[in-house]
């Protein structure tokens, strides 16, 4: 018998012994309400600990799940599934581009995670072929080869590819447009990629404004199912069109735009409105174009303006249209307010919706391409990593090298440039002097291109 076995006998035979003396146990009773909330306290408490024990392991099992799909030893690991690619090439008015991109799914989430991505590009442009289909062609098969090199063999099959032509195509006449498209069309055919039902296409104006515009707030980390309230506008400034995307706020925005300049897109689970529109011969180079009374395809232009020093002579050639350019002379002091006034004239001959922009007046965009470019010449931002400027910070620029002293032979046309972009956000869109521009060619190390947009659509079309 155990020392506690002992000592209860004991107990037991003094308790027999009290009670043939007339010893009573005393009566318990009920509890009193003190002793009952501090019963229901306690009882409540072992509750609380036990749920908290069961969502901690739970917790900890997500965290184990989660940690174990993200990047191991340099090799992408979900679920058991590989990093897959998309190849997009950007068929612009300048020069053609590919974009190779590398993906991996996001656990939680609809939209993908862009792992890496390969740029590459040549010149000329592919329109600039039109009378030289297969030499187009050709140009093309050098980006499609960069791209084979880039992806995995065993990734080649299942990895999607896709031309998309921009301003350049959409001016040439159509049967000249249609043949390259069909050299082209017939070379990504040779390679083992997979085709979309239309592989090569001329891109609608409005696609590449909404391309760009999903892959700024992608990247932005924007597109997370707020409906496009806390979206950022873009504005896209190529060489032969522009184009102005955003998600309004305001009913009349909707109200007086054109029905077709207002679309509803699917992303990621998410359903947004946004207002957008190109404005087809309003990029920078095709207004140049504009401002010395072109384009006159298959002709020469002689043409005298202000936009140059008077010490200027020489020639420009944009698409099918040569211009012999000399700087107007004995017109320094008022050669900013000249150039402005002509660029101003084209600018509001295509932007003629300013009730539709009103709302924007005050609002911070992002922009993109050309006018990154301008600023960076100017020093306005760095080239490497963009910045943030005022519209006025334009104005500025502009009024400073249209005269004589600041011309640069390298650089001829600083003074028509920056006097149309100045116009485009001015006299055009209406934004205000001190209206904040964000100038950003990557966004978290990534390029800010609309080829990224266009790419999850493409993805989601040959998946």
């Amino acid at each position: 018998m155990t020392h506690l076995q002992l000592d209860l006998n004991k107990t037991m035979q003094k308790s027999a012994s009290q009670s043939s003396m007339g010893y009573k146990k005393p009566y318990m009773g009920k509890p009193s309400v003190l002793q009952q909330m501090y019963l229901f306290i306690k009882w409540k408490t072992g509750i609380f600990v036990l749920i908290s024990l069961i969502l901690t392991l739970c917790f900890f099992k997500l965290f184990l799940f989660s940690y174990t799909n993200q990047q191991i030893f340099g090799t992408a690991v979900l679920n058991g599934e590989e990093r897959f690619f998309g190849i997009m090439i950007d068929a612009g008015s300048t020069g053609s581009r590919v974009h190779v991109y590398e993906f991996k799914k996001q656990f939680g989430s609809a939209a993908p995670v862009l792992v890496d991505e390969l740029f590459e590009q040549i010149k000329p442009g592919l329109s600039s072929y039109s009378d030289d289909p297969k030499s187009g062609a050709a140009s093309i098969q050098k980006l499609l080869d960069i791209a084979k090199r880039r992806i995995p063999q065993h990734k080649w099959k299942s990895t999607p590819v896709a031309l998309k032509a921009t301003a350049g195509l959409r001016l040439l006449p159509e049967e000249q447009s249609q043949r390259l498209i069909d050299e082209v069309k017939n070379l990504l055919q040779q390679y083992p990629f997979t085709l979309p039902e239309k592989p090569v296409m001329i891109m609608e104006g409005t696609d590449e404004g909404i391309f760009g515009w999903i892959t700024v707030n992608y990247l932005l980390g924007r597109l997370g199912g707020s409906g496009g309230q806390f979206t950022e506008g873009a504005i896209d400034l190529g060489g032969g069109s522009m184009q102005i995307t955003f998600a309004p706020h305001i009913k009349s925005t909707i109200d007086n735009a054109q029905s077709a300049d207002v679309k509803d897109i699917s992303i990621f689970g998410n359903q947004i409105q946004v207002y957008v529109h190109s404005y087809l011969g309003l990029g920078l180079m095709s207004a140049r174009e504009a401002i010395m009374n072109g384009p006159k395809p298959q002709e020469r232009i002689t043409i005298t303006t202000a936009c140059m020093p008077q010490t200027y002579h020489g020639s420009w050639k944009n698409g099918q249209t040569e211009y012999v350019i000399s700087g107007a002379t004995g017109i320094d002091n008022t050669r900013y307010e000249l150039c402005r006034n002509s660029a101003r004239t084209a600018v509001k001959q295509k932007i003629t919706n300013p009730q539709v922009l009103a709302e924007i007046k005050h609002q911070p965009f992002y922009v993109f391409s050309y006018f990154f470019d301008r600023a960076a010449e100017m020093k306005l931002i760095d080239e490497h990593n963009g910045g943030e400027i005022t519209v006025q910070s334009f104005v500025d620029a502009a009024t400073k090298m249209c005269t004589d002293q600041a011309f640069t032979s390298d650089q001829p046309f600083l003074c028509m440039d920056l006097c149309l972009i100045s116009s485009f956000l001015q006299d055009g869109f209406g934004f205000a002097s001190d209206n904040k521009l964000t100038l950003k060619k990557t966004i978290e190390k990534k390029e800010t291109s609309w080829t990224l947009g266009a790419t999850f659509y493409l993805l989601n079309e040959t998946k």
